[in-house]
């Protein structure tokens, strides 16, 4: 089942170690259930050669090494082409020329550059706690700063004409989402416009290899406060945060063989985000750690076998044109 030779698995190059995601870390609230090679410093822990944040009070658990950064701007492109670009029509149409936009939790940067060049009349900023991000080339018409969201965003009211956030669903707690939406609220101007994308990975299947895998991680991530099904309360949570909700959409990525090549790109990064997830995973699924590779490799063949099928949420949102004060 887990036969790396078999032609239905899938090839990648040597680095497929690799994982990662956008946003932060805090080692100091995950159990990682093991002893190996761990160094640590100001900002920053490493756990086997990987590079993981570490920020007081985070609950983000993937690394933030450059092999993480070449695993979401694969994400990132594979996300592109899926949606069908950076920008979901409705929310482009209603966008004034010389928008404001501000990207929460940005990761690589690779989303903000892109809407910078596609749209040099913008100004894009990009915000998250690991400086992945550019730091020298960039249009001129980009800005990233380092940012604790949940500590609140270092801008004024009313400044920005479109919010971005995508992926979060690892970055931020069940009980962070109203308050960093409260205030991707404040910083938005009256009929600003936010956009949230989003995975749904708890779709059942026959398989006993992924319901055990899915269930110990969700069972990980619920440890330390988030919420594997977050994807299908993001209606609630943005009318809840006052916007009113003008576009909601749902696509799916089929993992069944013969695997479509954004399927096979996004099965890749799964995998490898999974095999990154060893200091979080591995002690829960095995007594020999040594063995976690090999568990990943017979989730990912079982994941085609059962043609699995992974959710992507996609909704926008609109901050009224005028907008009640509170008594």
């Amino acid at each position: 089942m887990g036969n790396k030779n078999s032609r239905n698995s899938i090839s990648t190059n040597s680095r497929k170690g690799s994982a990662r995601v956008h946003s932060t870390k805090d080692s100091n609230n995950i159990d990682t259930g093991t002893s190996s090679s761990i160094s640590q410093s100001a900002n920053s822990v490493m756990i086997e050669g990987r590079q993981y944040h570490r920020m007081e009070g985070s609950s983000y658990f993937l690394p933030r090494d450059e092999l993480e950064q070449d695993r979401l701007n694969s994400q990132h492109f594979s996300l592109k082409a899926l949606i069908g670009g950076n920008l979901f029509p409705l929310v482009e149409s209603k966008l004034p020329r010389n928008a404001r936009v501000l990207d929460i939790g940005c990761g690589s940067g690779c989303w903000v550059m892109e809407m910078a060049i596609e749209h040099p009349e913008f100004e894009v900023t990009g915000v998250d706690m690991a400086d992945m991000f550019p730091t020298t080339i960039r249009p001129e018409n980009v800005k990233f700063e380092l940012c604790d969201v949940i500590a609140g965003l270092p801008f004024p009211d009313n400044s920005f004409d479109f919010v971005h956030m995508r992926l979060m669903i690892v970055a931020l707690r069940a009980n962070e989402w109203p308050q960093v939406l409260k205030e991707a609220y404040r910083v938005l101007k009256p009929g600003g416009l936010i956009s949230l994308v989003e995975s749904d990975f708890t779709e059942q299947t026959d398989k006993p290899v992924i319901e055990k895998f899915n269930s110990e991680f969700f069972k990980a991530m619920a440890g330390i406060g988030q919420d594997p099904f977050v994807g299908s309360k993001l209606g609630t949570l943005l009318t809840e945060a006052n916007f009113d909700v003008i576009d909601s959409q749902e696509k799916f990525l089929c993992y069944g063989l013969p695997l479509t090549p954004i399927a096979r790109e996004m099965l890749i990064n799964w995998r490898n985000a999974m095999l990154s997830l060893k200091p979080l995973l591995a002690h829960r699924l095995t007594s020999n750690q040594e063995l976690y590779p090999s568990i990943v490799e017979e989730y990912i063949q079982a994941i085609m076998e059962a043609a699995w099928r992974v959710k992507i949420w996609a909704l926008s949102g609109q901050k009224p044109a005028v907008v009640q004060e509170a008594k």
